[in-house]
């Protein structure tokens, strides 16, 4: 999996072990393969480092990074990105909440990220925050993540967000500071027609994460097809856009290949507020998807 670091002009790749098991508990990992010539990073991970200090650059575009959930929003802003001529997507760029190192607010093992960027073709860089931090704690963390970045010339970072004012003007605001400017390719679209791209288009996901104030626990682990989106109450953007239900897309007209996953626990935070669904990297849990294939 290869692993975009800034600093050092370079990509690191972490090799997953093709046959490894998960028990499905919350927090454990698959299992590696030891590598003679593999590095070890401050957590700890065996890595390789490859030096891409020689790639070819494309001058004739504006190089960016993409805000990465995983989830179908990040789907459909990073399609529109690799449509166009004008953006070079360097690397995603995920938050991950530690101790559990999973996708913040949607829950989803960091491994499955690494799946998909591997699928995608484009190498995936971690911010690390710690559960419960403040707004401050995640601005520093986000900001001396970027700075790397700025140093190499990337001044643009591209967002999913389609109509939350509040949102889009929050990251304009803390990318200025650096100098850096937000790119919103969704921005003002309809969410129903949104939602029925996705569909349409072949995309494939699942719904990982639910707000029971405002959708039922029904709809967890549903894929996002034509059925669950005219099933969603009319209170409910079907893009889930202010945070009703979160996803995870495993496959698509911009993956090489579907993310392989499995279904593990169903489990509640926040007062059984929220629901989240682990899913499980490669095989494993209550009810296999080797390929995604066959939903």
């Amino acid at each position: 999996m290869w692993l975009w670091n800034p600093g050092e002009n370079s990509v690191r790749l972490i090799v997953f072990a093709q046959g490894a098991r998960n028990s499905g508990r919350c927090g454990e990992r698959p299992g590696k393969i030891s590598l003679p010539l593999a590095t070890r990073s401050h957590s700890g991970e065996r890595q390789i480092v490859a030096d891409h200090s020689n790639s070819p650059e494309h001058p004739e575009q504006v190089p960016v990074l993409m805000a990465w959930s995983g989830g179908k929003d990040s789907a459909l802003c990073l399609s529109r990105l690799m449509g166009e001529k004008r953006w070079k997507v360097v690397a995603l760029l995920t938050t991950i909440t530690l101790p559990y190192k999973r996708v913040t607010m949607h829950g989803v093992r960091e491994e499955l990220v690494f799946s998909q960027a591997l699928s995608l073709g484009i190498p995936v860089d971690l911010v690390h925050i710690n559960a419960g931090c403040s707004n401050e704690e995640y601005e520093l963390a986000m900001a001396s993540k970027l700075e790397g970045y700025l140093r190499r010339g990337v001044k643009h970072v591209a967002f999913g967000d389609i109509f939350l004012e509040e949102v889009r003007h929050y990251r304009e605001r803390n990318l200025a500071t650096l100098d850096m400017e937000g790119v919103f390719p969704l921005w003002g679209e309809k969410t129903s027609e949104l939602a029925r791209e996705f569909v349409e288009r072949g995309f494939r996901g699942i719904v990982t994460c639910i707000d029971r104030n405002v959708l039922d626990g029904k709809f967890l682990g549903k894929k996002i097809d034509r059925s669950f989106v005219e099933s969603l109450p009319p209170e409910v953007d079907p893009c889930g856009e202010r945070g009703e239900f979160h996803t995870f897309v495993y496959d698509g007209p911009i993956f090489k290949r579907s993310v392989p996953f499995a279904l593990g626990d169903v489990v509640e935070r926040e007062g059984g507020r929220f629901l989240y669904l682990d899913l499980l990297p490669e095989k494993g849990g209550r009810e296999e998807r080797v390929s995604g294939e066959g939903d």
